[in-house]
Order: C-alpha cells, then sequence, then structure tokens
C-alpha cells in the first residue's frame, strides 16, 4: 500500500464502489452479497488508516438497484445505515449507465476536492484503466479492489498504484472461494512474500514469535501494547512496524466479530521465508535456555524429600478444577476482547444460617 511521506500528517480518501458489477459475483459465493461489501468496506477504512494515516470521507455505491432483484431496494437501505451512501443510476438509457456515472463523479470530485488524495475503487472484474491512468496523471493514489487476477497487470510497477485482492479483505469465515466443506482455498491469500529487511520489522516479528507465537491469531491492541512495551523507543512506531511485515507478506489483519465491540487480530504467514527463520532462531533460543535452567537444577542424584508419596495413588482432578483464567496469565498473555462487564448485582450473602434452639433430633 502507498505510504505517506509524513505519517503525522493525515490525508483524506474516497471509495467509489461499482455495485452492479461486483454484486453479481459476490452473490455467486454468499447469499447476503451486502455484507461482504460491508467486511470489504469497513477493512479498507482500518488499513489505510492503519498504514498511511488516510481518513475515507466518502463513500459512493453505484448501481441499477431495482436491477438486481427484489431485495434491491433493501440492499439501499442497509448501505445508507451503514454509512455508504447508495447512488442509484438508471440502466434503462444506457446499459454501461454505472460505469459512466462513476467516472463522471470521480472526476468532479477530483476537481471540487483537492485535499481529497486516494481514490479506492472496488469493482467487481472492471478495471477502469483509462479512469486509474488520469488520477495518476493528477498524482493522486489509486487502489483497483477486484476479484480479477488481470488487475495486477495493471499499472506494473507504479508505487502509486495498488491491486487489492479482494478477498484478502474478508474476515477468513466469509471470505470467497472457500471449498464446500469449508477448508480454505489456497488461492484465496494469494500474496508475493518480499524480504523483510528492515531491522525495526524484523525485531517486531521476533518479538511476536517470542511472546505470541503459541496462539493462531493475536488481539492486535494487546500486540501493539507489547512492541511499544519491549522496544520502548520513539523511533518505532508499532502500527509501521506491522505494515512494513504485511506489505512484505509476513503477515495480514483480520477483523473480528465481538462484544461490546469487534476487534483485529494478526495472523502469521508461516510459509514465509523470514517467518520461518525467526521461528528456528526463537525456538533455538527458548531450548538453550531450558537447557541451562535444567543444568543449574540439576536434581538427578537427591533423594526424593518425601518417600511417603510414592505409595499414594494418583487422584484425577475433576473436570473444571484447574483455574481457566491461568490461560491468560504470564508474560505474553491476550486481553479477551469480549471481557464480561461487572455484574450489577450485589454478591450472594455468604452467612450461614441462623440456628434454631429446638435440638437436633436423634
Amino acid at each position: 500500500m502507498p505510504r505517506s511521506t509524513n505519517r503525522n500528517q493525515q490525508t483524506l480518501g474516497a471509495i467509489f464502489i461499482d455495485y452492479e458489477g461486483a454484486h453479481a459475483l459476490l452473490r455467486q459465493h454468499h447469499d447476503a452479497p451486502h455484507e461482504l461489501m460491508f467486511e470489504v468496506v469497513d477493512s479498507l477504512r482500518r488499513e489505510y488508516d492503519i498504514s498511511d494515516n488516510v481518513e475515507i470521507v466518502l463513500v459512493r455505491s453505484y448501481a441499477d438497484y431495482g436491477m438486481i432483484g427484489p431485495e434491491g431496494m433493501d440492499i439501499q437501505e442497509s448501505l445508507d445505515i451503514q454509512g455508504i451512501e447508495p447512488r442509484f443510476v438508471s440502466r434503462a438509457r444506457q446499459r454501461n449507465a454505472t460505469e459512466v456515472q462513476l467516472c463522471v463523479d470521480a472526476m468532479d470530485l477530483l476537481h471540487q476536492r483537492s485535499d481529497v488524495n486516494t481514490f479506492i475503487f472496488v469493482t467487481g472484474n472492471r478495471l477502469y484503466l483509462p479512469l486509474v491512468s488520469q488520477l495518476r496523471r493528477y498524482g493522486r493514489a489509486v487502489a483497483l479492489v477486484t476479484l480479477a487476477s488481470a488487475a495486477e497487470d495493471v499499472a506494473s510497477g507504479d508505487p502509486g498504484f495498488r491491486s487489492i485482492d479482494m478477498r484478502t479483505l474478508l474476515p477468513r469465515a466469509l471470505r470467497v472461494g472457500q471449498t464446500d466443506n469449508g477448508d480454505e482455498n489456497p488461492l484465496v491469500r494469494s500474496v508475493q512474500h518480499h524480504p523483510v529487511t528492515d531491522d525495526g520489522a524484523r525485531w517486531a516479528l521476533h518479538i511476536i514469535e517470542e511472546h505470541f507465537g503459541q496462539y493462531d491469531e493475536v488481539y492486535l491492541t494487546p500486540l501493539l501494547r507489547k512492541l511499544s512495551e519491549v522496544m520502548n523507543d520513539d523511533r518505532f512506531d508499532p502500527k509501521a512496524l506491522i505494515n512494513t511485515l504485511e506489505e512484505a507478506g509476513a503477515v495480514w489483519l483480520e477483523k473480528r466479530r465481538g462484544s461490546p465491540h469487534d476487534y483485529t487480530v494478526l495472523l502469521v504467514d508461516v510459509t514465509h521465508p523470514d517467518v520461518q527463520e525467526v521461528q528456528a532462531a526463537v525456538s533455538e533460543d527458548q531450548h538453550d535456555a531450558y537447557a541451562d535452567d535444567a543444568d543449574a537444577y540439576d536434581v538427578a542424584d537427591e533423594p526424593y524429600p518425601d518417600a511417603s508419596y510414592a505409595d499414594e495413588p494418583y487422584t484425577e482432578q475433576p473436570d473444571g478444577a484447574a483455574d481457566d483464567a491461568s490461560f491468560f496469565a504470564g508474560d505474553g498473555a491476550q486481553d479477551d476482547p469480549s471481557e464480561a462487564l461487572p455484574a450489577d448485582e450485589p454478591p450472594a450473602p455468604t452467612d450461614a444460617a441462623p440456628s434454631t434452639d429446638e435440638p437436633r433430633a436423634q
């Protein structure tokens, strides 16, 4: 993703959705395509905010909603509720009216709002090549979010252009391209691996593996807190380091539904060569540390302090006897994103029932 030269200066961006084109493809994989679109927009807002400090100030969706089907009007209402401006474009006069109106509005925004520096287009398989080229001539950053692999060849090598596979913006449970039995299609995450050459990013990767390597996914908030705590250096911005790792294909972020709030998790790509190298180094360090501890506490020749225990049978603890909270205890523990709020009712009294004066029956 294009990165701003000054992370302290916030810039503005806009998202234009060719909903008519995207809906036809998304409907082949999900019975509520608009829900997938909400996830895509949310992911774009979050990723651009984290990586480039870009605030999305406008989101518009274009379609002849009446042509979509009987649910078209409901989709318009749902888009509006989610903060996406639905633009109705009739196809009665012209078949490609949706594309034309989207291009006209994008060029109008270009000339009317000089403060909008990033244009993001979410489409199905339409590439809008003339529009992309024109916006790049005016120095605007452009992203094309599609389900078509052909977008990879658009403006190749241009640092101001980015091609995004729409599937990578969806939570794993909603990703387009899963098999019928729920297994993940390997084509879902189609990213290129690049070497992690930044020393700070490589250090961050080492911290992630050392403190959170036991988890399949890491809650982003405690991870950023841990990076700040361990690095303790103003030269390192944890969010920027995560973005660098994401650009290298070593990690990626996903949004999760939660209560009372949604949350974001980080996942590590274990197929990335640098990830494998860091994992091997951390594993070796932990093995050496364990060996040193064992040497320092060698009790092989010491007698057992209480031999009377040897003849006692082993008694299993009942289910639930272990303290489940201990799972989250200690260094590297993750905060529970859906932590329960304190109960409003006071605890039940613990005093024993008063005794009576009558003697107990024999």
